[in-house]
């Protein structure tokens, strides 16, 4: 298997410009896909926007068909 490609992403354009070039990348290599997101720490450990249980899931479905790939 072959290392995994990894990006990282902070929402600006260019980073998910970055995430399309690794998605295309990891296709034809056959690699697996990391994609990191980065954001500035809040001071008092707090999240600046509530994370809804449903981020992950929804996160995944958004990438998927930025990459034009299929559900699992």
């Amino acid at each position: 298997m072959a290392e995994p490609i990894v990006v990282g992403v902070d929402g600006s354009t260019p980073s998910l410009q970055a995430a399309g070039w690794a998605g295309q990348e990891a296709a034809l290599r056959g690699a697996p896909l990391r994609i990191v997101y980065a954001a500035l720490r809040w001071p008092y450990f707090v999240p600046l926007v509530p994370q809804p249980a449903s981020w992950g899931p929804d996160a995944e479905a958004a990438a998927r068909a930025v990459l034009g790939l299929p559900a699992p």
